[in-house]
């Protein structure tokens, strides 16, 4: 901690009444974000997630890879691989197309699937935002598939497993296929752990299976309050997503998501909420609307039925997930190694071209996945 920075580990769980473990890491000096979020399904664990989480951005904000400013058609002419800008997520703001021509920083990673040398854009690894560091300002910045293990096998497949639950989002938000799963099916001891916590505190849940082609389980929920009770006020409309090998622990981490977004809002300390979304968290009027909607009725789905992928070691996971990528149609999947393990876990930026996210990011077009 004092080498990266890291000033305090706070226990925000009891400001609110779920009892849901959350921890936050300040980081005072941070380029990015000064307060990183942890969950957990004890306090310890939640400590350490929030600890990893603020290892990670820092790792990620004082990238030293060597990189090369060059545009991608003059890497690309030169016989040097390079992820194509038009396949990865953009500004909001920015042109679909274009960035071709357009010069660029950019650092060397290798490809899972070809094992080749792959160069990506400084901007899609670096969380440095200190006004100067930009150099290709059309492309999104964000932390998608940047993640840390206590190996890179194991960094490598949490960062999989973000970008296919970020990417899946993307793709079940804008379908309209429901798919909403009956929570009365679910048996795994852990979720139902969870599901008590909310039920216990009035708190509504529903959750739907996310899953995209990749195969790998993803899962959605959404929490609120029932709008007509007196202690609604301040906790909103929060919602949780995650990808794992197994449902139940798909499940679980989008239940822990949705309980930490809770107390992000209730803590007011993370500096990226800005106010705006506060007070949509406070907007009465679609806690109602929400609420009506989700109890509508309509089909629900046996969670039983959701595909589980046997567990083995990291590095079996990471081929596995890296193989589901490959049959839905993504040619690439570029990995950055942005910091070891001495001190600190490893830290990996895991980037896949053509893969959505996160929600509301925009991205060029690109070939259609199945």
């Amino acid at each position: 901690m004092p080498s990266a920075g890291v000033t305090r580990l706070a226990d925000v769980t009891g400001l609110d009444v779920l009892g849901i473990p959350v921890c936050l890491a300040v980081r005072p000096l941070a380029r990015s974000l000064a307060v990183s979020v942890g969950k957990g399904m004890d306090t310890a664990s939640a400590r350490t997630a929030a600890l990893m989480e603020s290892l990670e951005v820092r790792h990620a904000e004082n990238i030293d890879a060597a990189g090369q400013v060059a545009s991608f058609e003059e890497l690309t002419d030169n016989g040097i691989p390079a992820v194509d800008p038009e396949t990865l997520p953009l500004a909001l703001d920015a042109e679909p197309v274009g960035h071709r021509r357009r010069r660029a920083t950019w650092i060397p990673g290798s490809d899972v699937l070809s094992g080749g040398q792959v160069w990506v854009p400084l901007e899609v690894v670096s969380l440095d935002f200190r006004l100067d560091s930009l150099t290709a300002p059309w492309l999104a910045r964000n932390s998608n598939g940047l993640a840390s293990g206590n190996t890179r096998p194991e960094a490598m497949l949490h960062a999989l497993c973000e970008v296919i639950e970020r990417d899946a989002e993307w793709r079940w938000g804008t379908s309209d296929d429901e798919r909403r799963i009956a929570l009365d099916t679910v048996r795994d001891p852990g979720c139902r752990w969870l599901l008590d916590r909310f039920a216990a505190r009035g708190v509504y849940v529903a959750a739907w299976n996310s899953t995209s082609a990749a195969g790998l389980p993803a899962v959605g929920c959404v929490v609120l309050p029932d709008p007509d009770e007196a202690e609604w006020f301040g906790t909103g409309v929060h919602d949780g997503f995650c990808c794992r090998m197994e449902p139940a622990a798909a499940l679980a981490g989008a239940l822990q998501e949705a309980a930490q977004k809770r107390l992000t809002y209730i803590s007011g300390s993370r500096d990226d909420v800005t106010r705006e979304e506060m007070a949509r968290a406070h907007d009465i009027g679609l806690v109602r609307r929400v609420w009506t909607d989700l109890h509508r009725g309509g089909e629900r789905i046996d969670f039983a039925t959701l595909r589980s992928y046997p567990r083995g070691s990291a590095g079996s996971d990471v081929a596995v997930a890296a193989e589901a990528l490959r049959r839905a149609g993504f040619e690439r999947i570029v990995v950055v190694d942005v910091g070891g393990a001495d001190p600190g876990p490893w830290v990996v930026k895991v980037v896949v071209p053509g893969a959505y996210g996160p929600y509301g990011s925009a991205l060029a077009p690109v070939r259609p996945v199945a």
